[in-house]
This record gives structure tokens, C-alpha cells and sequence, in this order.
């Protein structure tokens, strides 16, 4: 059986136009083309220019394990009050379609299914379904681990509030320090860059590897432009650039985190035949 990946949204969130690109300014250069430009109403009333995006999980049909990739957002409620809180301005949307459980029923699979869960990295935008599957291992890269727990005011994006989606899975963690193979036809490789631990996953389909990148890449435009993205949400510049080499030389589709551009490739969601 041929592994397939099957692309599910699990909310739409939305950044300023010159958030896409690091250290891009007010005018877009003439020869860069962002799609998806739209007015956004933020959580503090305004309206202004900005690309609404989705939220990402991806599961693995056909390997030895059932894999899950990333496990969305899942208590909204909960990160709104959080950013609010912060002084955010943010767009959230969610529906209940759209929910992890809802998404996987679709194709027959339950959370309690689920053999192995792989986190890119440990956003709260990737790990708040942790605590759902719990008959899952999780494989993790240990340099996520403190920013994830201890959520210092510098590091974008990890929240105190939200470490329960670690501690409730401690004991199932595998803590991973570089590459691994996953299964046969599955691989983790650790890049950096986005944070200190962002891994991307390797497939292999046959009709190609794939790269799904979390958010080493979050959109197709910063992969077309060789720009990485996006602004003021980079760990690490250095690693995050030689990541983009190593995608290069690693798989022939990618996929980014956070790009509605993906269904216009896939219309039903699924990479691989």
C-alpha cells in the first residue's frame, strides 16, 4: 500500500501583509506576487490590509504506523483570552467542522487510532490536541522542550497557559535530538530555524518525497522567493535559510503550514495516490 497524506484545516488565522517576509517594508518589491490579499477585521475592531490562512494537520495513510502530524489548536477560547490578554491584535476563526476529531472521522479514523504524533514544533498552534490522542507516542524534538514549559516573554508563541499539551503527554514522549526515521518511508529532520527545534517531516509518495514543513515554510511565496517568513516569528536566520537548502536537496513537493493555496494544488486535500 502507497503512502498518502491527507491535509486538514483546523482554523484560519490571519497576518499583516508585510508580516509574510522577514525585514520586508511598506512597499512590496515589483516583481514579488502575494496571493490572498484581503481586508481583515481584527480582534480589536480595525480593519486593515492582511492574508487569512489556514491551520494545518496532515495525516499519513499507508504507513506501518498511523501517523498524525501536529494536532491544531483545539481550546480557541482559551488562546483568544491568552492574546487578549497580551495586547494581541489577531484574527481566529473556528468551526466545528473543522475540529481534529471531525477532520479524521471524515476518512474512518478516530483519535484513539492514532499510533505516533509528530510535532514540527511546539506553537500553540500545533500542539493544542496533544491531550487528545492517548494511545499516541509523540516524537518531539528536546529543544522544543524549555521554551514550551517555561514560555519566556521573548520567545513568540509559546504560552504558560498552554504547557498542559506537553506535561499531559510526558510520559509518552520520545525526545529526539537530530534525525530519525520514523517508520519505513517516513523522516523527522531536525532544521531549526522557525525555533530551536522545528523539524520537518520527510514522505515518501509515489508520486514524490514530500516536505511537510510546519512553519519552516508557512506559505508558497516564501518558497518561490527564497524569503523567509515570517516577521518577527524567526528563531534563528541562519538556520532557517540553510532549512530552505535542505528542503532543496530533500523532496521534490512541498508543503508549507499555513497556505489556503494547498487546496487550490490538491483540491480534495490528499498528497499521493
Amino acid at each position: 500500500m502507497s503512502i498518502k497524506i491527507h491535509v486538514f484545516c483546523i482554523g484560519e488565522m490571519a497576518i499583516p501583509t508585510k508580516a509574510i517576509f522577514n525585514n520586508l517594508g511598506k512597499i512590496i518589491p515589483r516583481n514579488v506576487k502575494i496571493n490572498g490579499i484581503t481586508d481583515i477585521e481584527w480582534s480589536d475592531g480595525s480593519l486593515s490590509e492582511g492574508i487569512k490562512h489556514p491551520g494545518c494537520i496532515y495525516y499519513i495513510e499507508g504507513a506501518e504506523k498511523k501517523i498524525l502530524i501536529d494536532t491544531g489548536i483545539e481550546n480557541f477560547e482559551l488562546i483568544k483570552k491568552i492574546r487578549k490578554r497580551k495586547g494581541d491584535c489577531f484574527y481566529l476563526k473556528e468551526k466545528s467542522e473543522w475540529r481534529v476529531e471531525e477532520q479524521l472521522n471524515k476518512i474512518g479514523v478516530s483519535v484513539d487510532d492514532i499510533d505516533i504524533v509528530i510535532n514540527t514544533h511546539l506553537h500553540w498552534d500545533h500542539v493544542g490536541g496533544n491531550s487528545l490522542f492517548k494511545n499516541a507516542i509523540y516524537y518531539i524534538q528536546k529543544d522544543e522542550i524549555p521554551l514550551a514549559l517555561t514560555a519566556p516573554n521573548y520567545a513568540p508563541h509559546y504560552f504558560k497557559e498552554n504547557k498542559q499539551c506537553i506535561v499531559d503527554i510526558a510520559d509518552r514522549i520520545v525526545f529526539l535530538e537530530g534525525d530519525k526515521e520514523i517508520v519505513k518511508g517516513v523522516r523527522v529532520r531536525k532544521t531549526g530555524g522557525h525555533t530551536p527545534g522545528s523539524q520537518v517531516v520527510f514522505i515518501d509518495t509515489n508520486i514524490g518525497r514530500v516536505a511537510i514543513t510546519g512553519d519552516v515554510i508557512p506559505k508558497y511565496e516564501n518558497w518561490y522567493y527564497g524569503w523567509p517568513g515570517p516577521a518577527g516569528n524567526i528563531w534563528n536566520l541562519d538556520e532557517l535559510v540553510n532549512a530552505y537548502s535542505i528542503i532543496q536537496n530533500n523532496a521534490e513537493i512541498i508543503v508549507p503550514g499555513h497556505d489556503w493555496k494547498v487546496w487550490d494544488i490538491y483540491p480534495e486535500g490528499i498528497i499521493g495516490d
